[in-house]
């Protein structure tokens, strides 16, 4: 988000702003889902008004979160899902207890159970965005990942929707043929040639 000057919109800080319970494993119920959605929206409208992209952290992570999200026409353009071995987290885990690393330390039973509802729920969450989903593979050094990331977002979407007919603006000075080639294109296109 710093780099691309972008708003980071995370959602466990959103949660705990509005005095959500985040130390549980899980959303307990569909409430906590439809609150952690409405916030998400709501932040993501706030950037759309301000003309201003955004990184959404940690959501959608079940399908119903992911069903918000349509509901409310809201789709990204690119989906990071980063993968790693169950070794190397516990190693970072590690690396975070003894201050060798940045982040926030998760007590072991906690993480275990996180980790089982990432693997029941991710598939079903992401199902409507497999054509825009990269891999990164976090067990590669810190700029290796970052060289991914990069890489992942500067790449432009192809479309899965029907393109639009060209659209196409000929100018230059009196003389040189503009009309006539204008014509030539426009037929060669099959668009409706408009002679101004």
């Amino acid at each position: 988000a710093q780099h691309f000057g972008l708003d980071h919109i995370c959602t466990g800080d959103l949660l705990k702003e509005s005095g959500v319970n985040t130390t549980s494993v899980g959303y307990s119920c569909y409430n906590e889902e439809e609150k952690a959605a409405q916030l998400v929206v709501e932040r993501i409208k706030q950037c759309h008004g301000e003309m201003k992209g955004w990184v959404l952290d940690g959501f959608p992570r079940t399908r119903a979160q992911a069903t918000f999200l349509k509901e409310a026409s809201i789709v990204p353009t690119h989906v990071l899902l980063f993968q790693a071995n169950v070794e190397g987290i516990w190693k970072r885990q590690e690396q975070i207890l003894n201050g060798e690393a940045k982040g926030a330390y998760m007590p072991p039973e906690e993480l275990e159970k996180k980790l089982r509802l990432h693997s029941c729920h991710t598939e079903a969450a992401l199902e409507s965005y497999q054509h825009l989903i990269h891999l990164i593979d976090m067990d590669k050094d810190e700029d290796a990942v970052w060289q991914q990331m990069e890489t992942s977002v500067r790449l432009k979407q192809r479309s899965q929707g029907q393109y639009p007919p060209p659209r196409v603006v000929l100018l230059g000075p009196r003389g040189v043929g503009t009309r006539e080639h204008a014509s030539l294109l426009a037929a060669r296109l099959g668009v409706v040639f408009v002679d101004g």
